[in-house]
């Protein structure tokens, strides 16, 4: 299983998580930072990788670009403007990797560059004799930005609701040059015997230019008057709704 020392928040910061059966002992990883963030002008960057386990642990670091599709599906292609160093590593009990990030080239373009690097733990190979075995693989993804040459302007906006049966399906769209983690959307209630705010729980990433739809539910009879969308780079925002009037 995968332990940090960033607890519930970096697991979080830090999905997807891809749990793979191999033959192999599932060791334990502790990767930081958990999200890697280059200046516009900037070439390099460093991941620390420690295994906090008590076998030597084999690990495989693989680039790829980050893209979203028109439903706010995360999509990976082959990475060609970030290289990592070394990509396959071993890491003793109690020691430590320095993995190097670099970029192809020091431009900067309109909008955020989005990447993610997956350290992916490779099986084992068994010793004569040994019966096969089936045990958790470990595969984790950190997100990597590059900031854009203009001036970072996040901005999230409100495309159509919907009330639904408990709630409310909302579609947001990131119309920013910058990337928007949504943290928590909290609904503001009204009608008899309704909590003042709910919190839907959301965690997602919306890539400049995407759009994703959520479908939020706060309990049976809910009439939600208006929403706050908590997020990294665009701060609290709020949006009223008209089911509430």
């Amino acid at each position: 299983m995968l332990r940090t020392a960033k607890g519930r928040a970096a697991i979080l910061a830090a999905l997807p998580f891809l749990f793979l059966i191999q033959v192999a002992t599932a060791a334990s990883l502790d990767v930081s930072p958990i999200r890697v963030k280059f200046a516009a002008g900037q070439r390099s960057h460093v991941v620390t990788v420690r295994n906090t386990g008590d076998d030597d642990i084999s690990v495989q670091a693989d680039p790829v670009e980050w893209s979203q599709d028109s439903d706010g599906i995360d999509v990976y292609t082959p990475a060609g403007t970030l290289l990592v160093v070394p990509r396959i590593f071993t890491i003793a009990p109690g020691d430590e990797q320095i993995v190097r990030l670099g970029r192809v080239s020091a431009e900067a373009g309109d909008t955020e560059g989005s990447h993610r690097v997956f350290f992916t733990e490779l099986a084992p190979s068994r010793g004569a004799g040994e019966a096969p075995g089936l045990s958790m693989r470990l595969r984790l993804g950190i997100p990597v930005f590059v900031a854009p040459a203009s001036e970072p302007e996040p901005r999230l906006d409100l495309v159509s609701t919907e009330q639904i049966p408990g709630g409310v399906a909302v579609v947001l769209s990131n119309q920013g040059n910058v990337h928007i983690q949504v943290l928590d959307i909290s609904g503001h209630m009204v009608g008899p015997d309704q909590p003042e705010a709910v919190s839907a729980r959301v965690t997602a990433y919306l890539l400049p230019g995407t759009t994703r739809k959520f479908a939020l539910r706060f309990g049976q009879g809910a009439v939600v008057s208006s929403l706050s969308v908590t997020t990294d780079t665009a701060g609290t925002v709020e949006y009223a709704l008209p089911y509430g009037r």
